[in-house]
């Protein structure tokens, strides 16, 4: 019973000191001073309005954070409109979104240091991203915001590995659908898919699967040596 006590007692001071975290961040928060602008911008070079999504849109980020959006885009118009934001935005790649698609990743600069991020989305991954954020902004709470913001801070300081595992664990909660992490048995997984269907692989998947062979030959020399 005591120790029941004391962690309900530590758990309520817990909270108290995240939520005058999270209020503070709150009052100083000036990415969405920006959102308007940032998202004429976006229409203005893609022809697409765009969505806010990610931390921001769900009021759990933190001052590293970037600003995410997400447009959607018809299948046969995809590259067509990568080949448009090249030229504006820096192109991270092709990332992983469900076991059949995938999106386009950009990033740019707004203003000395807001890093946006822009993905271009098929439809119906689009749809699931905003569904999945509206249902997160619904069900969770005000103090629910704010431990996940404290706890984010202090994953951050800490391990930044442990940090975009707890933070992904809050996407895969609320879009199952999607895929959030590029790690071998999704990436495995879905290389098996394509294989059944005969669909070529897509480059960023490629790329993760040379790199992988890579890391284990160089671990089996190393091996040898020892």
């Amino acid at each position: 019973k005591i120790n029941k006590r004391k962690g309900k007692i530590n758990m309520e001071n817990k909270i108290i000191e995240a939520r005058k975290v999270y209020e503070q961040m709150n009052k100083t928060n000036r990415i969405l001073y920006f959102d308007r602008r940032i998202r004429e911008y976006i229409l203005e070079k893609t022809g697409k309005y765009p969505a806010l999504v990610g931390s921001v849109a769900m009021e759990i980020d933190i001052p590293t954070s970037d600003i995410d959006y997400a447009i959607k885009v018809k299948k046969d118009e995809k590259l067509k409109i990568k080949k448009q934001i090249e030229k504006y935005m820096e192109y991270r790649g092709e990332r992983p979104a469900k076991l059949e698609s995938t999106r386009y990743l950009f990033r740019f600069i707004w203003g000395e240091n807001i890093r946006v991020d822009l993905n271009v989305m098929d439809e119906s991954d689009y749809e699931i991203l905003l569904d999945g954020i509206e249902k997160a902004k619904r069900t969770m709470t005000y103090d629910d915001k704010a431990l996940f913001v404290y706890n984010k801070l202090k994953l951050h300081e800490k391990s930044l590995q442990a940090y975009e595992e707890y933070k992904l664990a809050l996407y895969r909660k609320f879009c199952p659908q999607l895929l959030w992490m590029q790690d071998m048995d999704i990436c495995k997984l879905i290389q098996k898919e394509y294989s059944k269907k005969g669909i070529d692989l897509p480059q960023w998947l490629i790329e993760k699967l040379e790199k992988e062979n890579i890391g284990e030959d160089r671990n089996e020399d190393t091996d040898c040596r020892e």
